[in-house]
C-alpha cells in the first residue's frame, strides 16, 4: 500500500488523467475484497473527477470494475442514476461494458465484440481493460487470453496504432501477471 500510495502521489503531480486511472485500478480489487465503502467512496472520487482523453469514460471504467467483480446489477445502478445527473456512456463504453460482463459470466467474449469498436486503439485498449480488471479479481485465465487477443490484435497488419506505446502496455501487464 505504502508503495502504491508513493505511485499515486507521483502520478497526481504530473497528471490528473493517469492519477484518476491509477485509483481506478483499486477499485476491482476493493469489490473482489468486500470492502464495498471504500469501493464507494473511491467511486465517488473518480466520478467525481472523470478523466479526459481516455478511450472510455471513467463511468464505463466503474461500471466495468463492478461488473468484473460480480456485481452487475449495482453497475448499471451506477450507470442509471450518473446517466440521471447527465453523464452519458458513448457506444464504445457500452461495448466495453458488455464485453465485460460476457467476460465475467465466465464466457470469454466472442472476436466480433470487439470489432465494433471506434477505433483500433479503443480495440486494443478493450482488451488491455479487460486483462487489467481480471488480474485485479483474481481471474489470470481471462487477463491472460485479454491479453493473447491484444498480442494477436497488434501483430495485424491492417491496425493503426502505435506499436511500441501498444506493446509497452502489454508487456506492462503481462509482468503483472
Amino acid at each position: 500500500d505504502e508503495q502504491v500510495n508513493t505511485v499515486l502521489n507521483e502520478l497526481f503531480a504530473l497528471s490528473k488523467d493517469q492519477y484518476l486511472t491509477g485509483l481506478w485500478v483499486k477499485l476491482p480489487a476493493l469489490l473482489q475484497h468486500g470492502d464495498y465503502e471504500r469501493a464507494a467512496v473511491l467511486r465517488n472520487v473518480l466520478l467525481d473527477g472523470a478523466a479526459q482523453n481516455q478511450p472510455f469514460s471513467m463511468l464505463a471504467l466503474v461500471a466495468s470494475a463492478y461488473t468484473i467483480a460480480g456485481l452487475k446489477d449495482d453497475a448499471w445502478g451506477i450507470a442509471k442514476a450518473e446517466s440521471e445527473k447527465g453523464r452519458e456512456l458513448t457506444d464504445d463504453d457500452r461495448k466495453l461494458i458488455n464485453a465485460v460482463m460476457e467476460a465475467a459470466s465466465t464466457n470469454y467474449p466472442a472476436p466480433q465484440v470487439f470489432f465494433d469498436f471506434t477505433s483500433d486503439q479503443v480495440r486494443l485498449d478493450a482488451y488491455l481493460t479487460i486483462s487489467a480488471l481480471a488480474h485485479q479479481v483474481g481471474k489470470p485465465e481471462l487477463a491472460s487470453r485479454a491479453l493473447n487477443d491484444a498480442v494477436k490484435f497488434i501483430q495485424k497488419s491492417s491496425v493503426k496504432i502505435d506499436r511500441k506505446k501498444a506493446l509497452a502496455n502489454i508487456l506492462y501487464l503481462a509482468n503483472r501477471s
